[in-house]
């Protein structure tokens, strides 16, 4: 079903996108992109609402992303912009120029690709937001969901065709998946295993690293499903006799050295 895509989105997927912010910020808050009035809102893990304008004066904010250092990146939809947040919600145009950018993503370098889904294009920038590459991707059809691999192969949702493209690192995009009802929403999990939102059908689609299909209902019986995010491992603490271990290693090697 050939769709275009408008500003705001029905009424069911008004929050258009939640991420966590990184644990050297405030612990896993959640934040919310809402397109019908520009604002984002930040939620602590309890589902309490913190700030019901961490970000406003946006347009149609959709994508979100956060960068190594805590700043908050949003795709502002109406106007062509990407919009850098401070931790005090305080905003700063970082790229303009855009084709109605839907969604963000970081490589491991800290660049920030964007999925223009008017052109048909992913944009890339440095992280001090100097473009490097308009097109970075072109020949897409309506991409709108973005994520990296764990081999730093980037992945793109063409909404109106119905295909996940592989872009490698030179730009090449190829057919990774298709025949995808409306996809949007990626996500990576353990092993580079990709799972798909399907808006029309509303399911949840899993593939391996190959492309191939592992199931086409991970999830099923959804109301019009946008954007995945992943929960991060927690980072184990070390244990107190492991702490012990290492003091006295530490000790026993300042052992100072008998005379011969």
């Amino acid at each position: 079903m050939k769709r275009t895509t408008s500003p705001v989105l029905p009424a069911a997927v008004l929050a258009l996108a939640a991420v966590l912010i990184p644990n050297h910020t405030r612990a896993q808050n959640i934040f919310v992109a809402n397109a019908a009035n520009g604002t984002i809102s930040e939620f602590d893990p309890s589902g309490t609402l913190i700030n019901a304008t961490f970000g406003s004066a946006l347009s149609s904010p959709h994508g979100l992303a956060f960068d190594g250092s805590g700043n908050l990146y949003v795709a502002n939809f109406s106007n062509g912009t990407v919009a850098k947040l401070d931790s005090g919600g305080n905003a700063a145009t970082f790229a303009s120029g855009l084709s109605q950018p839907y969604d963000l993503a970081f490589d491991h370098s800290g660049n920030l690709f964007v999925a223009n889904s008017a052109n048909n294009t992913v944009s890339e920038f440095s992280s001090s937001g100097t473009l490097i590459n308009a097109a970075f991707a072109s020949g897409l059809h309506t991409p709108e969901g973005l994520a990296f691999d764990g081999s730093g192969n980037l992945y793109a949702a063409n909404l109106n065709s119905g295909i996940i493209s592989k872009i490698n690192s030179g730009g090449t995009a190829s057919t990774f998946v298709s025949g995808i009802s409306e996809p949007l929403g990626l996500a990576f999990v353990s092993s580079d295993n990709l799972y798909v939102t399907s808006l029309n059908t509303g399911t949840i689609e899993k593939f391996d690293s190959s492309g191939s299909l592992i199931t086409s209902s991970f999830a099923s019986g959804l109301s019009s499903p946008t954007f995945l995010a992943v929960k991060p491992a927690p980072v184990p603490e070390p244990s107190v006799w492991a702490i012990m271990g290492m003091g006295l290693a530490a000790l026993l090697g300042r052992r100072p050295r008998r005379n011969t």
